[in-house]
């Protein structure tokens, strides 16, 4: 064993709690447990004791002690054992009992040729939960930038505060489960047009297991971090998920166009020609709202087009694009849609966004997170006319999934379809051969007959046949 303890003592939990109350103003001494070989209880003049296991290291032959918990009576095991629950960086609290039996699974290790010691100083300069999700945030490719700025608040305001500081291979699913159980514990409170609503904690929980999630998943695929399991997978979902599959129906297009030029409705006109557009191009609302005006070319001809840019690498570096699975998308613009854009370019004078943020209604003090009119904002104001119309519940994204219902009950195929909404085919065809074919003269069909459709529902003439020249295909 070599070296040893100053003095001993006998495996009894009565004398080792005498042993420990009386170390208060004492010297420092090291106390071995008669019968656990390695076992050492240390005292401390604080009052303080702590639990070490002394072995000889096999590669250098050194005699280590290793810290393997603090020391704490039997009669208040419960207590600190639930404070120390609520601290994940606390260290362990053990019993005499449960002192023996670390020490020996510390004995069997180093019997086995480990070094509990040097797996110590590993740890210590392994990359700890935050590097790791700061990597994630710069590298994982294809992360939306509304989803990657999600998951930085979320990381940010709950999971670095609690695991931030861990090596990311010790992170454990009580460790997330933790972290998920301190946000449901608090109260969270909105303003919405100024009234004070109360929201689901466990919303937010759950984007923070997401968030979580996402960065493992990933480190496992790179090799990053020693991580070897997802500990966010164990952990049971905070809300019932279930997948949104609301198709609106022609009736409630109609009642939501009409909704946007009511003149009494309290949204701006570049929020109603946002909306009109998203309904129109089947786009997503943060590419509507975020439209560059570099993105628009032949807007007073008959081929107007739309290129919202994708990823692009420059010298080794990802320039992320705005479009969600960073593909170039090419929106072959209907005649009404590139009506309304000509309209809102016209409106926003010489600003580099075709909707650029309205400063007037931003906070003394406050800059907007973006120079054009933010998703979020479009949300909102989706709520806002279903609230004061009393229309049906529908987002945006429901309005891409009425795009591609008709589309498909007028007999286009499903590659025509996944260009127009930007969707990446699975097959090994589309993914590896045929990635390229943009199927030009079709999707421009597409685009103009779905137009046709909604100007038809809304009182408005067709600006194109609704037939579209292409073959249909399963």
């Amino acid at each position: 064993m070599g070296r040893k303890a100053t003095n001993t003592i006998e495996f009894n939990y009565q004398q080792t709690d005498k042993i420990a109350r009386q170390a208060k103003r004492r010297p420092r001494r090291e106390w071995r447990i008669s019968g656990v070989d390695g076992l050492v209880l240390v005292t401390q003049p604080t009052g303080t004791a702590t639990w070490y296991y002394f072995y000889r290291d096999k590669a250098t032959g050194k005699t280590e002690k290793h810290r393997i918990g603090e020391y704490v009576p039997e009669t208040e095991w419960k207590r600190h054992r639930e404070a120390a629950k609520r601290d994940p960086h606390a260290p362990p609290i053990l019993t005499l009992a449960e002192a023996r039996r670390v020490a020996e699974e510390q004995r069997h290790a180093v019997q086995d040729g480990s070094s509990p010691v040097a797996l110590k100083r590993a740890r210590a300069n392994a990359m700890t939960f935050r590097q790791l999700a700061e990597r994630f945030l710069e590298e994982a490719p294809h992360l939306a930038i509304k989803t990657r700025r999600a998951y930085r608040y979320a990381l940010e305001k709950d999971a670095y505060p609690a695991i931030g500081a861990m090596p990311a291979a010790d992170v454990t699913p009580d460790h997330v489960l933790g972290v998920c159980q301190t946000i449901e514990a608090r109260e969270i409170v909105t303003l919405v047009n100024g009234k004070r609503i109360k929201r689901s904690p466990r919303v937010q929980s759950q984007h923070t297991k997401s968030a979580i999630g996402g960065v493992f998943r990933w480190a496992k695929s790179e090799g990053l971090g020693n991580v070897k399991t997802n500990p966010a997978r164990d952990v049971a979902p905070r809300i019932g998920i279930t997948k949104r599959t609301r198709t609106p129906t022609d009736d409630e297009l109609k009642a939501r166009w009409a909704a946007t030029e009511d003149k009494d409705s309290q949204l701006s006109q570049a929020m109603r020609t946002i909306i009109q557009l998203a309904i129109l191009t089947a786009q997503r609302r943060d590419e509507v709202a975020g439209a560059h005006k570099s993105e628009l070319s032949g807007l007073d001809t008959d081929n107007p087009v739309w290129k919202i840019p994708g990823d692009q690498v420059h010298r080794g570096l990802v320039i992320r694009g705005r479009t969600k699975n960073g593909v170039e998308q090419t929106v072959y613009l209907s005649k009404q849609a590139a009506e309304l854009f000509r309209k809102a370019v016209k409106l926003s004078e010489d600003k580099e966004f075709v909707f650029p943020a309205d400063l007037s209604r931003v906070k003394i003090g406050r800059t907007p997170r973006t120079g054009h009119v933010n998703g979020e904002s479009v949300s909102r104001a989706m709520g806002r006319l279903r609230s004061d119309n009393g229309l049906a519940d529908l987002t945006i994204h429901d309005m891409r999934r009425a795009a591609s219902t008709w589309l498909k009950n007028q007999g286009i195929s499903k590659d025509v379809r996944d260009l127009a909404l930007n969707h990446l085919g699975q097959s090994v065809d589309e993914r590896h051969y045929s990635a390229e074919a943009r199927m030009e003269t079709q999707v421009k069909a597409a685009f103009q007959a779905w137009a046709d459709h909604v100007s038809v529902l809304i009182g408005q003439p067709a600006q194109a046949s609704n037939v579209i020249p292409m073959p249909a295909r399963a």
